[in-house]
């Protein structure tokens, strides 16, 4: 799964999804609020967190998007997904248009 979003579209096999979707998740999605600390709903399983506390963070449909450059040198328009098992995603900014 993961391919396809870092290689917009292609999977191991072709392409799976036009690039315009994989664009459309890359954009803020859900207007002016904005990702905040995510409290444990399972605590005995992880725990409270926050990506770049102080730093302004949108979703798009699937991803959580860096708007400004981060202290771990992650670039602004980067995205990142999380998974309660720490699986995670993370795609570089491929250019800078948030």
């Amino acid at each position: 799964m993961n391919q396809r979003f870092l290689k917009p579209g292609r999977g191991e096999h072709g392409r799976v999804l036009k690039p315009e979707p994989v664009e459309t998740m890359s954009v803020n999605q859900m207007g002016p609020p904005r990702v905040q600390r995510m409290v444990a709903a399972m605590p005995p399983l992880t725990h409270d967190f926050e990506f770049f506390p102080d730093m302004d963070k949108p979703w798009g449909l699937s991803f959580m998007i860096n708007t400004e450059e981060a202290p771990s040198g992650r670039s602004a328009g980067s995205l990142a997904w999380q998974t309660l098992t720490s699986g995670s995603i993370w795609r570089r900014a491929l250019a800078a248009s948030i």
